[in-house]
């Protein structure tokens, strides 16, 4: 059995998207780079790769720097290394959250379900 991992972690912040980027590559030992991916149409968000995994940190929703933006940092396999589906895939977000509030902050969490449905637009209370 092919196994796969992804995480996502979330923080409310006034830093803008540079120094939280800074925190995170401190934090995971990583360096984060512009990134030009689809997904973000065009908005600032930055990108690295590490251990196997593309990591994405961006915000929403777009405000100016200095009000409290969400901050996003997302980890997963790359497209081009995907394993089709019905493979296991490892959710480690309670890891990365454990190493980011030791290094980084206490306030960093991990998002729960209705908030990313809300995000999407759905709601399931109806």
């Amino acid at each position: 059995m092919n196994t796969q991992v992804n995480f996502q972690i979330r923080i409310n912040d006034t830093a803008n998207l540079e120094e939280i980027g800074l925190r995170v590559s401190k934090a995971l030992n990583c360096i984060f780079t512009q990134s030009e991916a689809d997904e973000f149409e065009g908005d600032e968000a930055l990108e690295t790769e590490i251990l196997g995994m593309w990591i994405t940190l961006n915000y929403y929703p777009d405000l100016p720097e200095r009000q409290i933006r969400n901050y996003r940092l997302t980890g997963d396999v790359p497209e081009n290394i995907k394993i089709p589906w019905g493979d296991k895939v490892i959710d480690i977000s309670e890891y990365i959250l454990g190493v980011l509030t030791r290094v980084d902050s206490n306030e960093w969490y991990i998002p729960e379900m209705n908030e990313k449905l809300s995000e999407a637009g759905l709601d399931l209370s109806e």
